[in-house]
Order: structure tokens, then sequence, then C-alpha cells
């Protein structure tokens, strides 16, 4: 099995709670997303794999967006080897908008959020569909 890519995979009440909170921030046409943090693309490293499956709690500290995706940057104790981990909110791909451009929304787009939120994920890799 070929693994598209490893996560923090947001449980049904945080990805609700997220949509609740932030839901209604998003433009008209977007699509909403809000499911998870990636780690890396791919398998997890070997240091790792004994993490599949435990639960991680992340905080919500800040949200940004720019013309392509909407995302709010979270504090996760080193877990993703993106440069802002994050979790994407939404995408306008009416405007080309995939989830990774999240990674590419400016250090200044971002504003802090009035209450940080606690949400809980799973670690697990996601295989190629």
């Amino acid at each position: 099995m070929s693994i598209s890519y490893s996560a923090v995979v947001l449980d049904e009440v945080s990805s609700n709670r997220l949509k609740q909170e932030f839901g209604n921030m998003v433009p008209d046409g977007w699509e909403y997303l809000g499911h998870h943090m990636t780690i890396k693309m791919g398998e997890l490293p070997v240091m790792f794999k004994s993490r599949i499956g435990e639960s991680v709690e992340l905080i919500v500290e800040k949200i940004g967006m720019d013309d392509r995706a909407m995302a709010v940057k979270v504090l996760d104790g080193g877990l993703s080897t993106n440069k802002l981990p994050h979790i994407t909110l939404a995408v306008n791909r009416k405007n080309g908008g995939k989830p990774f451009h999240s990674n590419k929304i400016p250090l200044e787009n971002f504003k802090s959020v009035h209450n940080r939120i606690k949400v809980i994920g799973y670690i697990k890799e996601i295989p190629h569909k």
C-alpha cells in the first residue's frame, strides 16, 4: 500500500468545532475542508511508526488566508514538517486553490484568534486513492 501523506486526522467533535468557530469566515463558493494537519507527505519516519493511532492535542492559535486558501496555525508539539503547522480550513477551487496552497499563505496574513481552541486528532498514514 502506497502512502499519500501522514497526518493528525481530527476527530468528528474537533472537526465540527472548527467549522462552528470559523465556517462563517469562509468566503462564498470556497470548499470547506478542516479535517487534518499534515505531518509530512508520504509515510511517517520510522521513529514515528509506533505512534500511529496515538491521540494528539493541537492548539489553534492563528487564522490566515490569501486568494487561494484559508488555514489555522496550530501548536503541534513539533510533529509537522511544514514550516507553519496548520489545518487547511478551505480552498478557493475557482481560483486554482488546492490544500497545499495553505503552505504559501504569507506569515503576515495570520492573525491571532480571540480564544485558543484545543482540537484532538489521531496520527494516521493516508493511502493513495
